[in-house]
């Protein structure tokens, strides 16, 4: 019976120590308090399309980014709390025309993607973004209408 009696403390102290290991580290690895946001950002009060969010705060080094939904709604779980910089990257406008080649043999067809012409740059760069918002513990708002920046 000894030895049964000292298998059983060794298993609950293995079991005591995963327990609080555990606690310790849960879902947040650095174990930072973590909140969420959401809101909507438009353009001239309407969607910018298929844009993406980006918050981002260089200091504790996180950066989370989503795409936009259509009417320009969006939701941000699990940010470390802090002061962020918050950027939006405009959805790329396909334009597609027909070239010719070099020798005019065949006609070929140039894709290439542009941002879209009224949406002002500032807002796509961490640089010159003048957007900020503070997550705190929970869920807080942050919308915008780019028009009025």
């Amino acid at each position: 019976m000894p030895e049964r009696s000292g298998v059983l403390s060794r298993v609950a102290a293995m079991v005591a120590i995963v327990a609080v290991t555990a606690a310790a580290v849960g879902c947040n690895q650095s174990g930072a308090p973590t909140g969420s946001v959401h809101g909507r950002i438009n353009f001239n009060d309407e969607s910018i399309g298929e844009a993406q969010v980006m918050f981002e705060n260089g200091d504790i080094g996180s950066v989370a980014a989503v795409p936009l939904s259509a009417d320009g709604s969006y939701k941000i779980e699990e940010l470390r709390t802090g002061e962020y910089v918050v950027t939006v990257i405009p959805p790329n406008t396909h334009v597609s025309q027909e070239i010719g080649d070099f020798d005019g043999s065949e006609t070929v067809r140039q894709n290439r993607f542009t941002a879209p012409k009224k949406f002002p740059a500032k807002f796509s760069s961490g640089q010159t973004s003048p957007l900020r918002h503070t997550i705190v513990e929970g869920d807080s708002e942050f919308s915008v209408n780019l028009a009025d920046q």
